[in-house]
């Protein structure tokens, strides 16, 4: 009887000192979880017609005043309708909407996503990634609408 005892005891011992040493080295981990989305993997969001006709949300590093950027690629995530407007919203993965500037790239390759004028309320998930930049180009009396993105740095 004495002898299972110590083998129990034993077994015991060895999966605390186990269950120790898991949490230890997990301790270790360079890159630590908040909540559920990992740091660098959370989507950032602006407005329209907040943000600037023909901006690019991820530009690269030192292209805009702050000095933050990318690599220009990244996630497009989703894009909330929150008003009517009589103008349209064009999201382009590009640097620029200057035809003469971007090589042999037709427009019509480069549409991430395009709302036509009077568009109602809606939300539309993409998850699509770009490579190039996110170009948001609008026309006057553009809506109210929300663009979750994440730029890859």
């Amino acid at each position: 009887m004495t002898n299972i005892k110590t083998k129990i005891l034993a077994s015991a011992l060895i999966a605390g000192v186990l269950v120790v040493a898991t949490f230890f080295a997990l301790s270790f981990r360079s890159e630590k979880v908040q909540g559920s989305v990992n740091i660098a993997n959370e989507y950032h969001s602006t407005t329209t017609p907040q943000v600037a006709d023909r901006t690019n949300l991820c530009p690269k590093l030192g292209e805009n005043p702050n000095n933050v950027g990318s690599s220009t690629t990244g996630v497009l995530g989703s894009v909330n309708i929150l008003g009517y407007g009589a103008g349209e919203l064009l999201l382009l993965n590009a640097t620029t909407s200057d035809g003469t500037l971007r090589a042999t790239a037709a427009t019509s390759s480069l549409i991430l996503a395009w709302f036509p004028v009077g568009m109602g309320t809606s939300t539309v998930h993409f998850d699509i990634a770009f490579t190039k930049g996110l170009f948001v180009d609008y026309s006057s009396g553009v809506g109210t609408s929300t663009i979750t993105y994440r730029c890859y740095q």
